[in-house]
């Protein structure tokens, strides 16, 4: 009975032990992943500033000639680099010219650009991509600035039917600075959907039913009538039932 005893104490000793080890196990990993993310994003952060102070010293193509000639690394930290630098470098008018704005990531483009340049590596990639994206910034920001000089000659129902005719990239920035600076209209919120039920946005459809309504299919439609839920959710214009 005795020795029955001591294999059962001896078993819950050793699953007690063995759960410890795995429990243990399981936070060292989790500390030593927390450890290389932060670790990480100092890197990233290091990277950004670099190319923030190199951009200084330099035009919008030398940021380019710089990136290509860093080492592949990891991705993030090549995208930040450049992506800074373009940021704080001289400008140059025709930078942006050419550059396909709604393409996907690493697509084809960049591999063109880099093909032409004779720099087919990595490095070329990434700063093709952070061009691309920092075009893209650029235009969404002209486009409200545009949107808001626009806003200053009509009405809120002006904008919309502007927005509605420009193309998918830009329409919701142009949409949302050219309400804020136009005219307003008393019923121009009127059944516009704001609030949420049982955590969801009501009638989550709406946008899709109103590009009906007016005959626009095209992909702004919908951004444009997004636009205008949210700025009469945050405006004192709302007046939706």
């Amino acid at each position: 009975m005795k020795i029955g005893t001591e294999i059962v104490i001896g078993i819950v000793i050793g699953v007690v032990m063995t759960i410890g080890l795995v429990v243990g196990g399981w936070f060292g990993l989790i500390f030593l992943l927390d450890q290389g993310y932060k670790k990480n994003n100092q890197k990233i952060e290091q990277a950004k500033v670099e190319g923030r102070e190199f951009g200084k010293t330099t035009d919008q193509n030398g940021c380019m000639e710089k990136g290509f000639l860093r080492e592949a690394g990891e991705f993030y930290r090549s995208i930040g680099f450049v992506e800074e630098c373009l940021k704080s470098s001289k400008p140059i008018p025709d930078f942006c010219d050419g550059v396909p704005l709604e393409s996907s990531v690493l697509d084809k483009w960049e591999e063109e650009q880099c093909k032409k340049i004779g720099q087919n590596t990595k490095s070329c990639d990434y700063a093709f991509y952070a061009k691309k994206t920092f075009c893209k910034g650029k235009k969404l920001e002209q486009a409200e600035v545009d949107g808001g000089e626009f806003g200053k000659t009509t009405d809120q129902n002006g904008c919309m039917e502007k927005g509605l005719l420009r193309e998918a990239i830009g329409a919701s920035w142009f949409v949302s600075g050219c309400l804020k600076s136009s005219k307003p209209i008393s019923d121009f919120c009127d059944g516009v959907p704001t609030g949420f039920s049982d955590g969801k946005l009501e009638n989550s459809g709406w946008e899709d039913e109103q590009c009906k309504k007016v005959g626009h299919n095209n992909r702004s439609c919908s951004q444009v009538f997004n636009v205008k839920r949210h700025f009469c959710k945050t405006s004192n214009g709302d007046k939706s039932k």
